[in-house]
C-alpha cells in the first residue's frame, strides 16, 4: 500500500475512535514458528463494538492471464472499526518487520493516541542466541606451559619490531 493510502486508513480510523469518544487503543500481537496474530484491539481498555462499518483502502492483487503478470490493485472495502485496525495493525507489521511471526518471532503493543493522532508501536523481536569458544590445553607430546612460551616469545618478538 502506497503512503497516501495507508494516511487516508488511518485518518479513517482516527475520525472513527474520535467519533466513539475513545481516547486511546491499544493493539496486542505475538507470534512464532511461522504463525502470528492480533492478539487483543482495546479502546480506553475495553473490546470495541462491531458496528457502524468504517471504509478502508486495501491492497489485493489479481492474476492477469493474458499478460501472465500479477495486476496490483487497490479496493475500498467496508468492515467493522476492530477489523479496520487489525488490518492496519498487520499492515504496518509486515512494512517494518516482515516476517515477525517467523522462527523465535515477536510481540509487542501498537498504541493509537487518539487525541495527538500518534501511532506508536513497540516491538520486541525473540531469536535464539549463542557463543561458541573454542579452547586448547595441549597435547602429550606438546605440554601447555610450551604453548604459553611460544606464544610469549612471539609477542616480544613482535613489540621489538614496530
Amino acid at each position: 500500500m502506497d503512503k497516501r493510502d495507508t494516511e487516508k486508513n488511518k485518518k479513517t480510523i482516527l475520525t472513527e475512535l474520535g467519533r466513539r469518544g475513545i481516547k486511546e487503543l491499544q493493539v496486542e500481537y505475538s507470534g512464532s514458528g511461522d504463525d502470528g496474530s492480533i492478539e487483543s484491539v482495546l479502546g480506553d481498555g475495553k473490546e470495541l463494538e462491531d458496528e457502524p462499518v468504517v471504509t478502508i483502502l486495501k491492497d489485493g492483487s489479481t492474476f492477469d492471464e493474458g499478460a501472465k503478470k500479477w495486476i496490483r490493485k487497490t479496493a475500498t472495502i467496508g468492515m467493522s472499526l476492530e477489523d479496520a485496525v487489525t488490518e492496519f495493525s498487520y499492515e504496518w507489521l509486515r512494512e517494518l518487520y516482515a516476517g515477525w511471526e517467523n522462527n523465535d518471532g515477536a510481540s509487542g503493543t501498537i498504541t493509537i493516541d487518539v487525541l495527538s493522532g500518534e501511532f506508536r508501536m513497540n516491538h520486541t523481536t525473540y531469536y535464539t542466541d549463542h557463543e561458541t569458544q573454542e579452547h586448547t590445553h595441549g597435547t602429550p607430546d606438546r605440554p601447555r606451559k610450551n604453548v604459553r612460551k611460544a606464544v610469549g616469545r612471539k609477542k616480544r618478538r613482535l613489540s621489538k619490531n614496530p
